[in-house]
């Protein structure tokens, strides 16, 4: 179902946070490839954050110090 989902996307973005990168899982719900951009905390390591730059994905760091609410309509 997921990978469905994905298939009928126009742009796939990642979301994920810097303790996945050090962790093996099962399940693999597709290739870094796979995804036209990549979401990652500040809190990823230099190394891991080469090898993820090395994918070829678009990537973007993103500051956990820097989180905003949404705004609230009037």
């Amino acid at each position: 179902m997921k990978r469905a989902l994905m298939d009928a996307c126009d742009r796939k973005i990642l979301l994920v946070d810097h303790t996945k990168f050090a962790k093996r899982g099962l399940f693999q719900l597709a290739p870094l490839k796979a995804f036209d951009l990549v979401l990652v905390d500040d809190g990823i390591q230099g190394a891991q954050l080469e090898v993820l730059q090395a994918s070829g994905v678009e990537t973007l760091v993103v500051s956990q110090a820097q989180s905003s609410p949404i705004a609230e309509e009037p």
